[in-house]
């Protein structure tokens, strides 16, 4: 009877241990939720691409001053984002982002909106959309795909 119940503790005692080794490694892998679908109160959240300009194998971004984004169409007053605005010199394609890459590109964006109205855009840049991401990692592979300058 002693053996059983020092059987059945060493049982239990390497199942905790065994419990949180394996709770420790899920724990370090970080999960990315992706939703789709409006809520007023939140932005949409859209599925992420790898970005890559169709006239070359980076978005090459200059500065295009302060930007605001607008939740909604125009003339929409729920402001969202304010932050950097930056333009892609070859495929115009204009990204606001929370985090100003052009002094912190080792920092996450945070949140972003992107545009492509086609054509050059002036100094400081305001858009209205539906859809606000948000990057958290230096790594993002969206995020990869442009170059501050």
């Amino acid at each position: 009877m002693k053996k059983l119940k020092i059987l059945l503790a060493l049982v239990i005692s390497l199942s905790l241990i065994l419990g949180s080794i394996l709770s420790v490694n899920a724990a370090d892998e970080q999960i990315t939720e992706i939703g789709i679908g409006i809520d007023d109160s939140v932005p949409k959240i859209e599925p992420k691409y790898i970005s890559s300009c169709p006239n070359g194998s980076y978005h090459l971004m200059r500065g295009k001053g302060s930007g605001w984004v607008y939740y909604g169409a125009y003339p929409s007053k729920v402001l969202r984002l304010t932050g950097q605005a930056g333009q892609c010199e070859n495929c115009k394609v204009v990204v606001i982002t929370e985090t100003n890459q052009f002094l912190y590109p080792s920092l996450p964006w945070g949140k972003y909106a992107t545009w492509n109205p086609g054509y050059e855009v002036g100094i400081g840049v305001i858009m209205y959309t539906k859809s606000i991401g948000t990057i958290t990692t230096v790594n993002d592979p969206f995020a990869l795909g442009f170059k501050w300058k």
